[in-house]
């Protein structure tokens, strides 16, 4: 068997997914906080911050 030699970013892909369709996720997965949200003002992404947390959580 041939090993593989091309490596995926699939964290990268589901971060191009999640930040293209972030209305509608949250519209349908949390339809209640959906109404609360400025969506006009834009919105920004966290990932840096939950990485850290993430490390203080599980370190």
């Amino acid at each position: 068997m041939r090993p593989l030699t091309k490596k995926h970013d699939f964290d990268a892909a589901w971060k191009t997914i999640l930040e293209a369709f972030e209305a509608e996720i949250v519209e349908l997965l949390f339809h209640e906080l959906f109404t609360e949200i400025a969506w006009e003002l834009g919105t920004e992404s966290l990932d840096k911050e939950l990485q850290e947390i993430q490390k203080e959580i599980f370190d």
